[in-house]
């Protein structure tokens, strides 16, 4: 009777459990999506001078299609033509006073008359063939009578043939005056007759060659391959300083952003997953969400059915595949549909992964960064812009630049470093303070067992507007050989061992107070990763011997052979690093406590190669190589 009792009981909470499932497919089965509009987008790249220059030339329209590196517009800086044209004069001043021949001044004023002749010849001939388009023009016009002109309208109004036969002339006149200085300049060292004494000028011809390169290049290249979006001026205006001249977007849209009624907002989530449709329905493509806006804000006016009848929502960033199809600006459906199962699955999943890593992060998708080329191997977070200053193992023609990243994956702009003329394997970089930034290259030697200037570098450059300035730049090899010649063992083994046998390759550097760390991907030392500690920054900056106790080696515990050490982070006394296996394309990410190291997540698939922090969460980068887009992820821990 009992066991019949009990079975009774079993079958009773097994229909009361199957009801419950069946109740929660039902509400899956039948919950409506929600539905919101937008629009899709691309990043906008502004384009400016550092200088006040005037544009010479446009030579792109809006919406054209460009590739990187195609020339977009071509620049004058008046300041510049004026001192190339002062120190060209000096010049020929004190040409006069090194004790020219006659001979030699006669046949350089013969020189500037044939010069002069054929310029002249040229723009002649130009204003003819133009004056007989005018005539034709005027011929072809004349039996037009049903457009009539009164004689101020004729007086004031210039055809763009007529304005273009005006400049020629002023050209004509401009290039007379200058060719008059030079003559005259010329006449007067031949009436002097006598022989000056030799004067030293190689610094006025050294400021001339530099002004005349840079005046070569004053042009705007294409960054990437993308459309024209805004043309802001047209040939022979002046802008000042850092004045926008124009815009690029990516060639396809990288992102939806969207609108949600202000009464449906709370239904959405940062990651949830959703579809966005093409206007004419052809096109669906799935999308994740990954920006919500902070505050309500009104629907652009395009996105209302009536114009007169304002919506106000939440505004929404939806990241789409590089792969997509949508037109830049296209308006788009964005449907997302809440799963019943969803709160329940996250805390089974979290509690899984809280077990198996011992840690507490929630996983985050893989995001991409929109621009090829871009080998990421370090970043740091700025703050100020709220994206990151990201950093390339290599560059085009070794060009020392950072890129300016935001939290999506588009590329803002590149920040060029001033003064460094080439740098190459960057693996390296941490802050300084708010305003400077430490970079180092690997020191790794080429297959050729070669080491050249630009893969020992460590700078440290600040912040200058939108680019930075090299303030110091430090051969890390030689500092590396002092370190060897005052360490104790096992310090000064490990260092001349690695660099005798050329197994050197650093990936990693933070800072700890006033403690540079250096994490070397090789060599190892008994089988564990190293850490190099140099604990007096200023001096290295300041190049000064350091002292015996101020440097040493430490090694971590818990770290498989198979990997080796990709970057370390400092956040508040606590290091973290990242691996990269030997053998395979996987990596990890590791708290150290103790010199040994925790596992916090394992990568499968994806070579983490550096580490970034904002307020909250870590980013780890990903290398994916030159051909193929660099990846980052976001992690809570």
């Amino acid at each position: 009777m009992p066991d019949k009792v009990t079975g009774t009981k079993l079958l009773y909470i097994f229909i009361i459990i199957l009801i419950v499932l069946l109740f929660i497919i039902n509400s899956y089965a039948n919950s409506e999506a929600t539905q919101f509009q937008g629009m899709a987008e691309s990043s906008e790249t502004i384009i400016n001078s550092e200088s006040s220059v005037e544009i010479k030339k446009i030579l792109v329209v809006e919406g054209q299609h460009v590739e990187k590196g195609e020339k977009l517009a071509e620049l004058v800086n008046p300041e510049l033509v004026l001192r190339i044209s002062d120190i060209n004069n000096q010049l020929l001043q004190l040409e006069s006073e090194k004790g020219l021949d006659k001979v030699e001044i006669n046949s350089k004023m013969l020189q500037t008359k044939i010069a002069l002749q054929a310029s002249l010849n040229e723009i002649g001939s130009k204003i003819k063939s133009i004056e007989n388009q005018l005539r034709i023009n005027k011929e072809l016009s004349s039996g037009l009578k049903s457009f009539k002109l009164n004689k101020k309208d004729k007086s004031e109004l210039k055809s763009p043939m007529v304005l273009e036969i005006e400049a020629l002339e002023q050209e004509i006149k401009d290039k007379k005056r200058e060719a008059g200085t030079t003559l005259t300049i010329y006449n007067e060292i031949l009436k002097n007759g006598d022989t000056p004494i030799k004067l030293k000028i190689e610094n006025l011809k050294d400021e001339l060659q530099m002004l005349e390169s840079k005046n070569n290049s004053l042009a705007i290249y294409a960054p990437f391959q993308g459309i024209i979006g805004n043309v802001y001026f047209r040939g022979g205006e002046k802008i000042a300083p850092f004045t926008p001249i124009l815009s690029i977007l990516q060639k396809r849209p990288s992102f939806v952003k969207g609108y949600i009624h202000e009464s449906l907002y709370s239904e959405i989530s940062l990651n949830d997953e959703v579809t966005v449709v093409s206007s004419d329905r052809e096109k669906n493509i799935k999308g994740l969400i990954v920006g919500l806006g902070n505050r309500i804000v009104p629907y652009p006016v395009r996105l209302l059915k009536r114009p007169d009848f304002q919506l106000w929502g939440r505004e929404i960033t939806v990241k789409i595949p590089e792969t997509n199809k949508l037109i830049l600006g296209e308006k788009v459906f964005i449907y997302y549909k809440k799963n019943p199962m969803r709160n329940i699955a996250e805390t089974i999943g979290k509690s899984i992964a809280e077990n198996e890593l011992n840690a507490i992060e929630v996983n985050k998708p893989v995001r991409i960064i929109n621009q090829k080329g871009i080998e990421a191997s370090g970043a740091v977070y700025d703050k100020e812009k709220d994206c990151f200053l990201v950093i390339s193992d290599d560059t085009e023609k070794k060009k020392p630049v950072l890129f300016y990243i935001n939290k999506i994956g588009n590329v803002n702009s590149e920040a060029e470093i001033k003064g460094l003329d080439k740098i190459n394997d960057l693996e390296s970089i941490v802050k300084f303070d708010e305003n400077r930034i430490f970079i180092l290259s690997s020191l790794n030697f080429s297959k050729k067992l070669n080491l050249k200037e630009e893969r020992k570098i460590l700078a440290l450059i600040k912040r200058d507007n939108s680019y930075f300035v090299l303030e110091k730049k430090i051969d890390f090899l030689k500092l590396l050989q002092n370190i060897a010649n005052i360490a104790p063992s096992p310090l000064n083994e490990f260092i001349s061992k690695a660099i005798n046998k050329k197994s050197l390759d650093i990936e990693g550097m933070t800072i700890k107070e006033n403690t540079l760390l250096i994490a070397f991907k090789t060599p190892k030392y008994n089988e564990k990763p190293v850490i190099l500690v140099i604990k007096n920054i200023e001096k290295i900056i300041n190049e000064k011997p350091l002292d015996q106790n101020e440097t040493e080696i430490l090694t971590l515990e818990n770290i498989p052979q198979n990997e080796r050490v990709s970057d370390i982070y400092n956040d508040n006394g606590v290091l973290y690093i990242t691996t990269s296996s030997k053998k395979e394309k996987s990596g990890s990410f590791y708290r150290i406590k103790n010199l040994k190291a925790d596992l916090i997540r394992r990568f499968d698939n994806l070579k983490p190669e550096g580490i970034a922090k904002d307020k909250n969460s870590f980013f780890i980068f990903f290398d994916e190589g030159k051909e193929l887009n660099s990846k980052f992820m976001e992690l809570d821990i």
